[in-house]
């Protein structure tokens, strides 16, 4: 039996965002393509007796470690779900910014999932796991088997892009800049309630460019609906994509509800030339990585 697991938990942009309208459930009906990074967190998860629980330690201050983080959460789930009577110690190290429009927390979720599922040797399938990463968040289901994907309802409809797309997306290489500030993804769904027009296609028109192996249009043709708000309330994330534009990337934008920003190169020199240009500009004090599709 193993009895010390150790995984990648990746993290991920938004090649695309468009908010459709707002559900009589609360969530927001959405549309995106959502690529997972070889830039990840790192996990271990080392098998305890029952007694002992779930515990949890991680390296990044100020993270908490209790049932407010998802990583706990999903365990409980999972004791629930598999009448799970076994215990076990978890510890994250975090590689990702917090609360930067890269699926850090979500993605630490789901991989909590599909770890202990293995630790504990439960047997369940990805399609009875896919309800429990629903309940985490909607960007959970996502990471359960991480590839560049086609997202919808509120983010937990995970469709698999077609061969032609994926192939696209894999040539392309992301420049990630994250300011060293977070943004409240409520506040950012919040703002974007003026907008909402029952829109729709613009997602279409980037797979569209995808599958027929036009990268820089895809690129182009990329939409955030949440990066308006933000862009108006913190105008260094303007600033940064202006730099990424200017020096070596097709086009950039801001993930998810930021506050990270990722420019759209061609080839790894291009995206190094385009970091160490706004490393020379801001500084080094930012978070700044060049990352591929995972």
């Amino acid at each position: 039996m193993t009895t010390v697991l150790r995984l990648r938990s990746p993290g991920k942009i938004n090649f695309g965002l468009d908010i459709i309208r707002k559900r009589p459930d609360g969530f927001h009906e959405l549309e995106s393509i959502m690529v997972p990074l070889d830039v990840c967190d790192e996990m271990e998860f080392e098998l305890r007796n029952p007694g002992h629980g779930v515990t949890m330690e991680c390296d990044a201050p100020g993270l908490p470690t209790d049932s407010s983080n998802l990583v706990i959460r999903a365990a409980l789930l999972l004791q629930r779900q598999a009448s799970a009577a076994a215990g076990a110690h978890i510890r994250l190290r975090k590689l990702l910014p917090i609360a930067a429009g890269m699926g850090g927390g979500s993605g630490n979720g789901a991989v909590a999932l599909t770890g202990l599922n293995q630790l504990w040797q439960l047997g369940l399938t990805r399609e009875q796991l896919q309800p429990l990463a629903a309940t985490l968040g909607s960007d959970c289901a996502l990471f359960l088997d991480p590839a560049p994907s086609f997202c919808h309802g509120r983010g937990e409809l995970v469709e698999p892009l077609s061969d032609a797309e994926r192939a696209t997306l894999r040539r392309a290489h992301f420049v990630l800049i994250n300011p060293g500030f977070g943004i409240s993804t409520a506040w950012a769904y919040a703002e974007v309630r003026p907008f909402l027009t029952g829109r729709g296609g613009a997602i279409k028109v980037v797979r569209d460019a995808l599958a027929g192996g036009d990268l820089p249009a895809a690129a182009r043709a990329m939409v955030n609906t949440l990066e308006g708000p933000a862009l108006r309330k913190f105008p260094m994330l303007e600033l940064l994509k202006e730099s990424l534009a200017r020096n070596g990337c097709v086009a950039a934008m801001m993930s998810g509800s930021g506050a990270t920003v990722f420019g759209v190169a061609a080839d790894r020199a291009s995206a190094e030339r385009a970091m160490a240009a706004a490393r020379a500009e801001f500084g080094d004090k930012m978070w700044m990585t060049v990352a591929a599709a995972f």
